[in-house]
């Protein structure tokens, strides 16, 4: 009798073995197809251009200049260094309107193959317009 209930033993404990393997087998199956399947790339347009590039003036690099895609709401700003990468793919032909307060906003064409564009900005003129109040003199009220 005891060797009836061992070779049963046996045969439960290899049946145990074999339903876990399937298990096993089953839920790794899917992660193992997936390592081996034919590698999908994101194939990016030839015609597009990934644009980069630093923003300065004459005293040297302007940090939180304004970088955008004319027509559209897509831009970026230069980082504490001056630099920037253009958050979308360009195509030759649109056009970034670089801006900084204070300094002549700039229009530039991206053109084929134009991977790197650094920007120069030259301050812009200030004209103050209007008459100087001189009739009265200022007085604080202190001086009194």
């Amino acid at each position: 009798m005891k060797t009836q209930i061992k070779t049963s033993q046996k045969k439960t404990l290899n049946t145990f073995n074999f339903i876990g393997l399937m298990v096993i087998f089953l839920l790794g199956s899917p992660i193992i197809n997936a390592q081996t399947e034919k590698n999908v790339l994101i194939k990016q347009d030839i015609n597009t251009l990934t644009v980069k590039g630093v923003i300065s003036d004459e005293t040297g690099i302007l940090p939180g200049a304004n970088i955008i895609l004319k027509d559209t709401n897509i831009g970026t700003a230069s980082d504490k260094n001056g630099a920037y990468i253009f958050p979308r793919a360009l195509k030759a032909g649109d056009i970034l309107i670089v801006s900084y307060l204070g300094y002549t906003t700039q229009q530039l064409k991206v053109k084929n193959n134009t991977t790197t564009m650094n920007v120069f900005l030259a301050i812009d003129a200030l004209d103050i317009i209007g008459d100087l109040a001189t009739e009265t003199v200022y007085k604080t009220k202190h001086s009194e």
